[in-house]
């Protein structure tokens, strides 16, 4: 498990953690087992390491997208739907409440909205060839940054849902106790 707790939100969330974290071991063997065919041509080589690679960001990109869902609906009771939805999830996990703190910084926004962004464009790139160094370095974005980052945002939320005292323990309707 990956977020320790006993909380069945968390429980399930770790059963998606886990599916994104097998997308990455996934997305290394492949890189790494690409280098080893060397009768493959060159070009066929990038072209099958850039589409086996853009596979695994558009599902690491969803999966973690499904978390932020869970978390619009658990803990914020709603999450946006329609025209430009997943552009609104984004906005709304910037935003910290009384009940959360904010799953994105300002600082993160830029990479997960170009995760956002490249997976519509992997979507709909019917016959559209991938810059092959752009996918790349993309996924190795999401390895060394942008996944130690997500993880560490739930665990904050953890942190914050299971750690943090109630903000009325001690007051009855007249104040402290």
């Amino acid at each position: 498990m990956l977020i320790r707790s006993e909380d069945p939100f968390f429980l399930r969330l770790n059963v998606k953690l886990d599916r994104i974290e097998v997308e990455i071991l996934k997305g290394g063997r492949n890189l790494e087992n690409l280098v080893a065919m060397g009768e493959v041509p060159q070009d066929e080589l990038v072209e099958m390491r850039t589409g086996l690679i853009a596979l695994r960001i558009h599902n690491i990109y969803n999966g973690m997208e499904q978390i932020w869902a869970d978390i619009a609906l658990r803990i914020d009771g709603e999450k946006p739907d329609g025209e430009g939805t997943h552009a609104a999830l984004l906005e709304q996990m910037m935003a910290s409440s009384s009940n959360r703190p904010a799953m994105i910084t300002p600082d993160e926004l830029a990479a997960y909205d170009d995760l956002r962004r490249f997976r519509h464009l992997f979507r709909h790139s019917y016959g559209i060839d991938l810059r092959p160094a752009e996918v790349l370095e993309k996924f190795l974005s999401i390895r060394e940054t942008v996944w130690p980052g997500f993880l560490g945002s739930l665990e904050k939320l953890r942190s914050h849902l299971e750690d943090e005292p109630e903000a009325d323990e001690g007051l009855g309707p007249a104040g402290p106790n």
